[in-house]
């Protein structure tokens, strides 16, 4: 009698014979894939948005009031000026100079192996642009220095001057189409109530007792001090006076600290602002004024560039004179007695330029609480 002789099971017996266990874990791992693998994409996805398109950056300052706010939430775009490389490949994507709620570097700064800056350029600055861009004098690789908001009101190449405070470009006095800031000086017989100031836009002052009342110190737009004129009808405010220096009052705080120029907040210059290929004599002056440039942005081993006895020295030779290898620009705050600019700490290189300023897409009144006014909806909205 024949005997049935047992079969081995196939192969894809064995699969089907398997335990429900091991089935369930098979069937999850290649959504934890794909879940991993979506999530690496979007993270790519994000930081080529960052830096070829949009980046946005908050307002810690009342520099460029009243065209921005301490507060504003701001977007700023790639594409106008054309997004730079990185200096840096060591540098955590997404983060500044610290990673995410901690004070750990986000960054390993080796300058043997800093990359130089190339821009992949579109449009260039114009006058009066809102740009933002890398503080000149951190000493991080560019794009990790602090990031700061001016108004350009000087191209490379361009004679900037600043008499009673107005901005010329080569003779040129630049328009005004925005909300410029002063320093006033407002003294009343008695204290204004803080809401008045709000109710007429006016943010930034400080009030000092005298005798015969109060001095109040404020920052604000022409078109809102006259605001002010119904106090000034009922003899409350006793007196308004904008700053004005005067011609050679020497502010030691400017830029390049040269007592013999005379220089100050409302009458600075003329300067030139140095452009690519431009030839300038290395006076006693003009070392003052560009030789820090050479030095830290221009030579490619600094080391090698020494500044000494009003004389630009490379490789141990006296420089005459010096033609540029860069374009430069001049950056001015629209609060003007109140913004630290290119007045303060001399010019902006041009792979400093992070983008153009567009919008603001969200503005926070940190005095007040979030059911109280605290979101300026009408500050929402493009930048001029």
């Amino acid at each position: 009698m024949d005997q049935d002789i047992p079969q081995e099971p196939s192969a894809s017996e064995n699969l089907d014979n398997s335990s429900p266990k091991s089935k369930k874990t098979r069937r999850k791992r290649p959504w934890l894939i794909r879940q991993i693998r979506f999530l690496f994409m979007l993270i790519f996805l994000a930081i080529l948005f960052r830096w070829l398109v949009l980046e946005a950056y908050t307002i810690p300052s009342s520099s460029m009031a009243g065209t921005l706010q301490p507060g504003d939430f701001i977007l700023v775009s790639k594409l106008h000026y054309g997004p730079r490389t990185p200096s840096t490949l060591l540098h955590i994507p997404l983060t500044h100079r610290k990673i995410w709620r901690t004070d750990i570097n986000s960054y390993l700064d080796i300058p043997q192996i800093r990359l130089p800056n190339y821009r992949l350029s579109t449009w260039s600055v114009k006058h009066n642009d809102v740009v933002v861009f890398n503080y000149p004098l951190d000493t991080l690789p560019t794009e990790l220095k602090m990031p700061y908001v001016k108004r350009c009101a000087g191209l490379p190449g361009e004679t900037v001057e600043i008499r009673q405070s107005k901005i010329y470009a080569n003779e040129t006095l630049l328009p005004v189409k925005y909300p410029q800031q002063f320093r006033y000086f407002v003294r009343t017989k008695k204290g204004i109530n803080s809401k008045f100031f709000t109710k007429v836009g006016i943010s930034d002052y400080v009030r000092h007792k005298k005798q015969e009342g109060y001095i109040y110190v404020l920052h604000a737009s022409p078109y809102q001090i006259k605001k002010l004129a119904p106090l000034q009808d009922v003899g409350l405010i006793t007196g308004i006076i904008r700053q004005e220096n005067k011609a050679s009052q020497y502010d030691p705080a400017l830029f390049p600290s040269e007592e013999s120029l005379g220089w100050n907040q409302d009458f600075y210059g003329p300067v030139v602002v140095p452009k690519k290929g431009l030839k300038l004599p290395m006076s006693p002056h003009n070392v003052k004024l560009y030789g820090a440039l050479v030095k830290n942005f221009e030579a490619k081993d600094k080391n090698k560039v020494i500044l000494r006895d009003g004389q630009l020295l490379i490789d141990g030779k006296v420089q005459e004179q010096y033609t540029f290898k860069k374009n430069y620009y001049f950056m001015v705050g629209d609060n003007f007695h109140a913004s630290l600019d290119s007045r303060y700490w001399g010019f902006v290189p041009e792979d400093h330029i992070i983008g153009k300023a567009v919008a603001v897409w969200m503005s926070l009144d940190q005095k007040k609480p979030w059911f109280g006014g605290k979101i300026r909806w009408s500050r929402i909205g493009g930048i001029k």
